[in-house]
């Protein structure tokens, strides 16, 4: 008869085994259907089956069927996260740390622990790729180039974090070759476009050029005022210079208006 392991079931023997000369091979899932009590064979190893292992995932856990939906492979799992665990709670990490549960991508936008949790983004539990929001106040302390600098553009929904496009002004060359982070001159987390230059005191003809952005000739983005620089007189090396606009020259208000 039935030894001891054998997996408790009333079902006739020959509805697994299929020889008479020998008990294996014999296939239990494949001729019986089996919906719910999968605890009373895999929450232990006495049987030689695939048991529930020891995670905190699975602490506690009774029902298998509960987020397992196959007999044939355990990956088809549609887990039932718990109200303590539900968007918003910010216990997300608690499981999704790469261990316990799938955690951050290599190519996941770099933030820091703290305030930012996987839920002050991530708005689904079901795809954690298409129901993001981004929430700059969890990296306000942050360059805002350690993500917008091309190499996140597939994170998230919305094109992801945008780059500086080629026809941004600049940057080293107009701001006396110092490096600036977008916020320098960009206000809003919502929109590009809300923007006051910041010039971080160029002085221009050679520290600093005004005339990479405002010659004529230039296109980059940005409703800044262009000329030539020959517009008055001729033999003009850039607009500031000692005898033209601010800051080196006479004329204007330096960075606010030309004369």
């Amino acid at each position: 008869g039935k030894n001891a392991s054998h997996i408790p079931t009333t079902a006739n023997c020959t509805t697994c085994h299929k020889s008479t000369s020998s008990w294996t091979p014999a296939s239990f899932h494949a001729n019986v259907s089996v919906v719910t009590g999968c605890a009373s064979c895999h929450a232990t190893t006495a049987y030689g089956l695939t048991a529930k292992p020891n995670t905190t995932t699975h602490s506690g856990v009774t029902v298998c069927e509960t987020c397992h939906k196959s007999t044939s492979n355990w990956s088809n799992v549609q887990f039932v996260h718990s109200a303590a665990n539900a968007v918003g709670t910010g216990t997300c990490d608690t499981c999704h740390n790469g261990s316990t549960a799938l955690g951050k991508s290599a190519s996941h936008i770099p933030v820091s622990g703290g305030l930012a949790k996987c839920d002050s983004c991530h708005k689904s539990q079901v795809s954690f790729n298409t129901s993001v929001t981004m929430n700059h106040t969890v990296v306000s302390t942050a360059t805002c180039k350690s993500c917008h600098s091309g190499t996140y553009v597939s994170q998230g929904n919305n094109g992801g974090a945008l780059a500086k496009p080629a026809n941004h002004v600049p940057e080293a060359q107009l701001l006396n070759g110092s490096t600036m982070d977008c916020k320098s001159c960009h206000s809003s987390t919502a929109s590009w476009s809300t923007e006051k230059m910041n010039h971080n005191a160029s002085l221009g003809n050679g520290a600093g050029w005004c005339k990479s952005c405002h010659e004529k000739s230039t296109s980059y983005l940005g409703s800044m005022e262009k000329k030539s620089l020959t517009h008055e007189k001729s033999g003009q090396t850039d607009c500031s210079t000692s005898s033209c606009h601010k800051p080196l020259g006479s004329k204007g208000i330096t960075y606010s208006t030309w004369d």
